[in-house]
């Protein structure tokens, strides 16, 4: 009797560990294998945060065009979210922008127009570098950046 009970406890323990050893295994595989899109999609949503925060904090208004330029790049980072992104996040403090579009306010301190040009052009070289990052896969994000591409052209034509 007591060698049945050894044996039957023996067993059962080796058929928890195995469990374990299964599970385990099914979790690892789940988690190393992202999908083969998540590194190009989350270069291209950092690219566009760092040109919405250029856009945002130039100083000249550029006949509303910067706002625009802002919004639109601002609708194709949550594009490109989808549904799973964090919510009420500042632009630029973490991986995610604000749910509402950052407004685009006027600094206390005017900027010359040249400082101003200058982060224009450098948000928009930083769309035109997100653009063919997301444009095979997120055709709403591919349409709206190239909208605030559109939009800068035109700005920096104004003076």
């Amino acid at each position: 009797m007591r060698r049945n009970l050894i044996c039957s406890l023996g067993l059962s323990i080796s058929v928890f560990v195995g469990g374990l050893g299964l599970a385990s295994f099914a979790s690892a595989q789940s988690t190393t294998a992202p999908p083969a899109s998540t590194p190009a999609k989350h270069a291209a949503l950092e690219t566009l945060r760092q040109a919405h925060r250029l856009l945002v904090h130039a100083d000249h208004d550029y006949d509303g065009r910067r706002a625009r330029a802002a919004e639109e790049v601002h609708k194709a980072i949550k594009d490109l979210e989808g549904k799973h992104a964090p919510k009420n996040v500042q632009p630029g403090s973490a991986p995610a922008v604000a749910s509402q579009p950052a407004k685009v306010k006027q600094p206390k301190m005017h900027e010359s127009q040249g400082n101003s040009d200058a982060q224009m052009r450098q948000a928009l070289q930083l769309l035109q570098t997100a653009l063919p990052q997301i444009s095979s896969k997120h055709p709403h994000a591919t349409a709206r950046v190239t909208a605030a591409i559109h939009e800068i052209n035109v700005a920096l034509k104004i003076k």
